[in-house]
């Protein structure tokens, strides 16, 4: 990948720290990547796909909620609850889309996340391909990742970042 880095698509979580610092050019950034991971109610586990994003990702995106709320930059804390969007299609297919799933649990890689809202109807994220299950702040990666967390390692570059433009900004 060169300069150094070991593995990743893109930018290192330093480096989306420095950009979003800086972001007052911009209308909006974000930044995310997707792995696979372990997803449990119950004794009931199963393959999923998780999202895990910079809290400003479904603002940005103009995203929101079909029920309850999605997250937001005060979620995306290092090491902070950790709570989860759960995909539309997900909802559905593997909660039967009950009201009463905004508050209950879900274990990812073993670890208790909170489920807070379900994302709308027809966002399957911004990957063409595989679509998310569950979405999830990147701060909270520490808690299920531990500190040994791949997005943390400082020459580790897996986040795809956007920027969105304001309104009458050029790319030049």
């Amino acid at each position: 990948i060169g300069h150094g880095f070991t593995a990743g698509p893109g930018f290192s979580y330093s480096m989306w720290e420095a950009l979003r610092q800086r972001s007052g050019a911009f209308a909006g950034t974000l930044a995310w990547y997707a792995r696979d991971v372990t997803l449990a109610r119950g004794a009931e586990s199963e393959a999923g796909r998780a999202l895990y994003a910079g809290g400003d990702f479904f603002q940005t995106l103009g995203v929101g909620a079909a029920q309850g709320r999605v997250f937001t930059a005060p979620d995306d804390v290092r090491g902070g609850p950790p709570v989860c969007v759960v995909s539309y299609r997900y909802w559905q297919r593997h909660l039967g889309g009950s009201l009463q799933t905004i508050g209950t649990v879900l274990h990812v890689d073993g670890v208790a996340v909170t489920i807070i809202g379900v994302a709308s109807r027809g966002f399957d994220g911004l990957e063409v391909g595989p679509s998310f299950d569950i979405a999830l702040p990147l701060g909270p990666e520490l808690s299920i990742g531990g500190p040994s967390a791949a997005v943390f390692q400082p020459r580790v570059a897996l986040l795809l970042v956007m920027v969105r433009l304001r309104t009458g900004q050029s790319i030049e």
